[in-house]
């Protein structure tokens, strides 16, 4: 707080036009403060969406897969109530062949829907990682736009100073005291 009335009192040394450059330096970095902060609110919650659309992918991936176990199931009771009733052994020979087949097929089944879940679920996982990577990104991009606001505030304020003569000075500061010289 003690700095706004040394900056009311920079600015009425100066300029219009170094008054105007020194606020447009503020409000450019307060509106690029202001952008980066956003951005990187927009890429955080990206990231939760992702991270629970992997959740979704994992869930339902197994979810199909137990609904396939249960079709796999109904059709090897059908095949083996169809086999008991044309009287064949259905422990030996084709149909315990036929059998071993099928659950060879549904165990295949199963495996292929699990991958293709965790291979989506990986793919919504890596794009939570990169939103949340381009959020820290646009904090420091937030950070950096107020950075570059002060530089430019300052730089504007040195630019638009006046000039002060060294009398001028001599008289503002005070008179200065010479120099001891030292001894030898």
């Amino acid at each position: 707080m003690q700095a706004l009335p040394a900056l009311g009192a920079a600015v009425a040394g100066m300029s219009t036009a170094t008054a105007v450059a020194a606020a447009s330096a503020v409000v450019g970095g307060v509106s690029a403060y202001s952008q980066a902060k956003y951005q990187g609110q927009v890429a955080s919650n990206n990231a939760v969406i992702a991270d629970r659309n992997a959740e979704r992918a994992r869930h339902e991936s197994s979810i199909e897969s137990m609904d396939n176990d249960m079709q796999a199931r109904a059709e090897m009771g059908a095949f083996m109530a169809q086999g008991g009733a044309s009287g064949l052994a259905l422990g030996v020979g084709s149909m315990g062949l036929q059998r071993k087949g099928l659950k060879e097929l549904a165990a295949r089944d199963r495996a292929y829907t699990k991958y293709a879940g965790e291979t989506k679920a990986a793919a919504y996982t890596q794009q939570g990682d990169d939103f949340r990577s381009e959020a820290e990104m646009q904090k420091s991009a937030a950070k950096f736009g107020l950075l570059e606001s002060g530089l430019n505030l300052g730089g504007s304020l040195i630019s638009g100073a006046p000039s002060v003569a060294p009398g001028t000075a001599s008289r503002i500061t005070g008179p200065t005291r010479p120099r001891a010289r030292p001894r030898s």
